[in-house]
């Protein structure tokens, strides 16, 4: 099951794109992409066939940046 396809279950088809990062993204990247799009969670899917591989939550970016 894709992300897309997830979330359409999930919400009773009424979802936007969700917000995906690559395994190239940098923290940086997440953070301005969960700003910018007032988000708690990205997701990184599989480029072959988008499946989803892991879920990136706002308590994930501050649990870095608190044990830097």
């Amino acid at each position: 099951m894709t992300i897309l396809e997830f979330l359409h279950e999930r919400h009773n088809g009424n979802i936007t794109k969700p917000l995906t990062i690559t395994k190239d993204s940098t923290l940086i990247d997440i953070i301005n992409i969960m700003c910018d799009n007032n988000a708690h969670r990205v997701y990184m899917n599989d480029e072959k066939d988008g499946h989803p591989l892991t879920v990136t939550l706002v308590s994930d970016v501050l649990s870095i940046l608190v044990n830097c």
